[in-house]
């Protein structure tokens, strides 16, 4: 598979009136530095979504070449479909945790730390949050004004997993109790060189002005885009993986209360 770079641009245009009105009324319509703002974080959005779901694909379209770089999902499908484990029953505590440590068997010349991080949804950490509580020795202690338990990492037999509730997961309605398991340790980022995120303005010359022959020529306005070009390696795609169905995690007869 021959893997090109995926390019990101995000940008935003709004006419000299509509900047004027807003540079006037900021109470009203916000900031002209909001709206380049927004664009920002959209364009980051975007990056972050193609690296946990970015999918490979190469088409052409108009006569041109049109490549996808593949993210972490499709790294995953392609070189671990194994690590793409649907939990289909309930579990308890120990098998929660022998599907966790299975993300730490595969070793590719080394490649394979013992720290991970889990992504989850909001389901899903509601369930682990529930089953750790429930095989926990709940005791009140004195001096403390909090009630109840939240877990922020979860230590196996070899595996040290820091567990992260993703706001983004939240939004995919047909993959409820989702956990991503990631090993950064094994992950890189390439950036094109000169294409790591940068920001060009329309409409400006190279001083940095407003451009007089565009203005001349009527182009009443301005904007920008913020541009990345990037790929995603993966050194080990058996370091990590997707569980589905981490919403099944309860508790069993065998707790202990």
């Amino acid at each position: 598979m021959q893997i090109s770079t995926q390019i990101f641009r995000n940008s935003w245009t709004m006419s000299d009136t509509m900047r004027a009105i807003m540079k006037n009324n900021p109470g009203l319509y916000g900031s002209v530095a909001n709206t380049k703002k927004e664009a920002f974080d959209q364009h980051m959005f975007a990056i972050e979504a193609w690296l946990l779901f970015g999918a490979y694909d190469a088409m052409s379209m108009n006569g041109q070449p049109f490549n996808l770089a593949p993210g972490f999902r499709d790294w995953t499908v392609l070189a671990a479909p194994q690590n793409i484990i649907t939990i289909a029953t309930e579990m308890d505590y120990e098998d929660l945790f022998n599907v966790l440590e299975y993300f730490g068997r595969t070793m590719l010349k080394g490649a394979n730390s013992k720290n991970k991080v889990l992504y989850v949804d909001s389901q899903a950490l509601t369930a682990i949050n529930r089953l750790g509580r429930a095989y926990h020795n709940m005791r009140v202690e004195s001096g403390t004004d909090t009630f109840g338990k939240r877990y922020a990492s979860i230590v196996t037999d070899t595996l040290n997993i820091t567990v992260y509730h993703h706001d983004f997961l939240d939004t995919l309605e047909n993959a409820a109790g989702i956990g991503i398991v990631i090993d950064y340790s094994v992950l890189k980022i390439r950036y094109l060189k000169g294409r790591k995120t940068f920001f060009e303005e329309f409409n400006i010359d190279a001083s940095g002005n407003r451009s007089k022959v565009n203005v001349e020529n009527g182009m009443d306005g301005g904007g920008g885009s913020w541009i990345t070009e990037l790929l995603l390696e993966n050194y080990n795609p058996a370091a990590g993986g997707f569980i589905f169905g981490l919403n099944s995690s309860r508790c069993k007869l065998d707790c202990k209360q």
